[in-house]
């Protein structure tokens, strides 16, 4: 291994209130432990919330501001550099290859000469600047049901793709990949730092139930459906797009909240009633970090995330599966030893998980870095 400089290009949440912005700071401290210089370049698209951003982060780890100007931001996260700039385009344009956003990124791109550079997802732009340059770079798949849908519409993409190293989050992405657009990947976990992610448990969490809101994909009906059905149980949920439940007396609602230890220590269950595949969602193993089962969709790459340590709901209609997720929660709630059991089982696969990804973290680090 010699020590290189590794730079993320694309669109990133300096709050860290989104899976591939963990993801990425996981990742790059992980290259930082390994002697690599870490950077993170991110134009992101104009509004209410990205501006919002440009204010200092809140301090979920050490920040620390190098500059910043009236739509810029550069600064540091535990000697990770990251310049953070909003510009006067939509997200749509910011994504798809605008000749502003296009500039933007050539130019302080040009600024890390001869490093090794990381795009992600549907990020056209980033994908097109590395083709333009030809800088030695490689694309992670972190959301495989958005990702493959955008590639199916787009052959110059999925040609650039079969030209550079592509890593997907799990088996079942990387076989999409291959089987569709011929497209050859290699499967690299998300990198979760259980430092970050382990807190306290409240002795107030007994019957509270969490769940991670990201748009309805996630399955924000059937977990409607539970609040109304389920009164003496309490549900915390976090992220920024559940509807018409902040009033409700049974429901915690963060919204985009940074204190993650308001969420995974104060709960007691995890749901993840996913709609659409995922490739490998994290927040099944951060809530295993800290002991915390989960009652999730038999979809994607849950079953590979989960293991053995919840309990999978088979996919069939809403209606049928909230009378199975009502089956469950009460199952695991109302029995102390076969929640202790899953629970215990829970820390062991986030055990298990981290010595995975280091293996392979370190194996693709001394082979493709």
């Amino acid at each position: 291994m010699h020590r290189r400089r590794i730079v993320f290009t694309g669109p990133f949440d300096p709050d860290l209130c989104d899976g591939v912005s963990n993801s990425t700071i996981d990742l790059l401290r992980f290259f930082r432990s390994r002697g690599h210089d870490t950077f993170i370049i991110s134009f992101m698209h104009n509004n209410d919330l990205t501006r919002q951003r440009l204010a200092p982060g809140k301090g979920i780890l050490n920040t620390k501001t190098l500059s910043k100007g009236v739509n810029y931001w550069n600064y540091s996260i535990n000697d990770i550099n990251i310049y953070y700039e909003v510009l006067p385009l939509s997200r749509d344009e910011m994504l798809s290859g605008n000749p502003m956003a296009i500039d933007h990124y050539m130019r302080k791109i040009k600024e890390h000469p001869d490093s090794y550079f990381l795009t992600v997802d549907t990020d056209s732009t980033c994908l097109s600047v590395h083709s333009i340059l030809g800088t030695s770079s490689a694309h992670i798949i972190c959301s495989p049901t958005n990702t493959i849908d955008w590639l199916r519409h787009n052959a110059l993409i999925q040609s650039m793709l079969r030209k550079r190293t592509v890593f997907t989050r799990s088996k079942l992405s990387q076989e999409e990949l291959f089987k569709t657009f011929n497209i050859n990947s290699h499967v690299w976990p998300s990198f979760i730092d259980p430092a970050r992610h382990k807190f306290p448990r409240s002795k107030n969490g007994k019957r509270k139930i969490g769940y991670y809101s990201a748009g309805p994909h996630k399955g924000d009906s059937i977990v409607y459906s539970l609040i109304g059905e389920l009164p003496d149980c309490h549900f915390v949920i976090m992220g920024n797009d559940f509807q018409n439940i902040q009033n409700l007396p049974n429901v915690t609602f963060l919204g985009q909240t940074t204190d993650l230890s308001s969420f995974y220590g104060e709960i007691s269950l995890l749901l993840v009633p996913s709609l659409k595949a995922e490739g490998f969602p994290r927040v099944i193993m951060e809530g295993a970090i800290n002991g915390i089962p989960a009652i999730a969709n038999k979809i994607g790459g849950i079953p590979d995330a989960m293991g053995d340590s919840g309990v999978l709901i088979e996919m069939e209609s809403i209606e049928k599966m909230v009378e199975n997720y009502k089956t469950a929660i009460y199952d695991l709630l109302n029995d102390q030893k076969k929640y202790e059991v899953y629970s215990d089982r829970a820390i062991k696969r986030a055990e298990k998980y981290k010595l995975e990804v280091e293996k392979i973290s370190t194996d693709y680090d001394n082979k493709f870095f």
